[in-house]
């Protein structure tokens, strides 16, 4: 038995070796540029920026200021914001704490994302292992004997394959190339689902214990992450309580909801600290409106069978970009669902062998599948068909999620992929085992199989190389860190941002330089704000004229006088020292194009003088 154990964790020890290695081959060339770059795109949103700010704000917002990282004023100053409903991303950033004193922010988070990569791979490894070698079918004298050496080899290597499929997804790789750290942070989702499938299944405490622990995790790295393992676990619990699903519950139903309160009671304790202020803010006076962009951000149809921009054969990432931002695009925003060829096959087929013991995630795949494609059926771009004169729509299940409290809050349909692929990741693995069970008298032949599938399932998913953004800070921001004292500098570009539109014309790089001069920034990044935050700004006349300069708009010589006669009260009411002018990005309109007319505006209104430039940086004391 000794001997067994051994050998089982030696060699989960070299699947997980071989997962860390293709984290690095497949996100290439990050580990070329750890401390300097950072995945990302330059004419996209610099989402990216975002949560590698996260992670120096709840450090210095902790042990340098003293006061409640959900909240702050260095940004949006002087009103501040709240950071509550922010996409934080806190466990990135509590485990990155220990380690801001000797890596730079870049590194860190790049590191987390390889660590994220390689066990999300490893988490379905475990999942699907444990699916297959432990199948808990109602009893016969066949089920209770132990699996075969044959039949454990097989389930290694069908979750081998299928942990390629969830964690090296293209469907990660894209949210990391368009900023959205917290969409590639699935690491727990599946330790999550394999906790739970224990908690149901063995008598043990533990496995609710951390199942309950694994699902903070995972509503700590993205709190909409809770709502998909919400809708996961009653799927699975509803098949739990039919015939069949009764008899793999240990201890019977009682003994079962025993388990699930201990989970809950784990859940609530440790994310309490977050869940309290999350359920004030949510019920306290800006609750999501409308739709937001639901019918934009949804999964198109033919988007689940086509590969995404990231891949070779699928053109160029950049001018997709470009395309998807003026709409000119084949789908209406960026593709990133795929299911991928092989994968889909392998799942098809898994769930056609297995079909009633996989009915609860045939079930799961299928639900989640339809509410990524959002309110409205979309095909290739087109959500209104023509039949013969009659303009239709063809709404979905979406839609009822709308009306649910919290759960509404997620207005981005095509999130609920990161549960979608773990649903295809199972399925397909039981298409693997039963395919290479066809084999098993050819043992050379199966594993040439193996070799094929996993070469196909990589490669339908190639997404190298991955684009990266440079986080490295300007020259310029080294004269503003050395002034000593607590002021604001005024930032070009200048905007303010929420998940709902731009106010002028914000750029989350320049937010994230505040990491290395510390000073107080007008402009800023934030999820969901009340509109007031917005309405301020733009009621302040300089900061008006500078939103309408940088907007393509013209600003008349009455009110560029006016702006200079209130320009002294203006800098000392906010107590301006610098003026920052980055350079525009090409691709990324307005600020690129209307640059130098928001220059010109600042050095004829304020009462600035130039300090320094370099590469197209400008520098100005107040």
């Amino acid at each position: 038995m000794a001997k067994d154990s051994r050998r089982r964790w030696g060699i989960r020890a070299a699947v997980l070796a071989v997962y860390a290695v293709l984290a690095v081959m497949l996100t290439w060339p990050l580990v070329q540029h750890l401390s300097t770059h950072v995945p990302g795109s330059y004419t996209w949103a610099f989402d990216e920026y975002t949560f590698v700010y996260n992670m120096w704000w709840l450090r210095h917002s902790l042990f340098e200021l003293g006061q409640n990282p959900l909240y702050g004023t260095h940004i949006f100053y002087p009103l501040g914001i709240s950071f509550v409903l922010y996409t934080y991303n806190l466990f990135n950033a509590l485990v990155s704490l220990p380690f801001q004193s000797f890596l730079s922010l870049p590194a860190i988070s790049n590191l987390i994302f390889l660590f994220a990569t390689t066990f999300s791979a490893y988490g379905t490894f475990l999942l699907v292992e444990y699916l297959l070698r432990n199948p808990h079918l109602p009893a016969s004298k066949a089920q209770e004997d132990p699996p075969t050496r044959r039949q454990t080899r097989l389930a290694l290597a069908a979750a081998f394959l299928a942990g390629l499929i969830y964690g090296f997804g293209s469907y990660r790789l894209v949210y990391a190339a368009i900023g959205h750290y917290d969409m590639w942070s699935t690491v727990w989702i599946p330790l999550y689902t394999l906790a739970l499938l224990k908690t149901i299944r063995e008598p043990q405490l533990r496995h609710a214990v951390l199942a309950g622990v694994f699902l903070v995790l995972a509503m700590l790295s993205e709190m909409i992450f809770g709502v998909f393992l919400g809708m996961l676990t009653l799927i699975l619990l509803v098949f739990v309580l039919g015939p069949r699903g009764r008899k793999a519950v240990a201890g019977g139903l009682p003994a079962l909801l025993k388990r699930l309160v201990v989970l809950v009671l784990v859940t609530l304790v440790l994310y309490a600290i977050v869940l309290i202020p999350i359920l004030t803010e949510m019920f306290g006076g800006y609750e999501l409106a409308g739709w937001g962009d639901a019918e934009k951000l949804s999964v198109d149809l033919m988007g689940l069978v086509t590969p995404t921009a990231l891949h070779p054969l699928s053109g160029d990432w950049a001018d997709t970009l470009r395309q998807t931002r003026e709409g000119t695009s084949r789908f209406r925003d960026v593709n990133t669902v795929f299911l991928g060829w092989a994968g889909l096959a392998l799942a098809i087929a898994g769930a056609v062998r297995y079909r009633r013991r996989l009915a609860a995630w045939i079930t799961s795949f299928v639900v989640f599948a339809v509410f990524s494609l959002g309110p409205l059926l979309q095909i290739n771009g087109r959500s209104i068909f023509d039949f013969d004169g009659l303009l239709v729509n063809v709404p979905l299940p979406f839609i009822l999620l709308h009306y649910i409290p919290l759960v509404k809050a997620n207005r981005v349909p095509n999130r609920f992929g990161v549960v979608l692929m773990l649903a295809l990741a199972v399925l397909a693995g039981f298409g693997i085992y039963w395919l290479l069970g066809k084999l098993r008298r050819a043992p050379v032949l199966a594993t040439l199989v193996g070799v094929i599938l996993a070469g196909l399932i990589l490669f339908e998913h190639w997404s190298v190389p991955l684009p990266l953004t440079d986080a490295s800070i300007p020259q310029v921001y080294e004269t503003v860190a050395a002034e000593p004292g607590d002021f604001a500098i005024l930032q070009l570009p200048m905007g303010w941002r929420n998940s709902f539109g731009v106010q002028g014309a914000e750029s989350t790089q320049t937010q994230y330089f505040q990491t290395y001069h510390h000073k107080r920034l007008l402009s800023g990044n934030i999820s969901r704000n009340p509109p007031i935050k917005f309405d301020y700004f733009r009621r302040v006349p300089i900061l008006d004229s500078l939103i309408t300069v940088q907007t393509y708009g013209k600003v008349d010589e009455a009110r560029r006088e006016a702006d200079r006669a209130t320009a002294a009260e203006f800098v000392a009411f906010y107590d301006l020292r610098y003026v920052v002018v980055a350079p525009g990005v090409p691709g990324r309109p307005p600020y690129v194009d209307t640059r130098d007319d928001a220059v010109a505006y600042i050095e004829e209104v304020l009462p600035v003088e130039e300090v320094s430039g370099e590469e197209d940086w400008l520098l100005y004391r107040v």
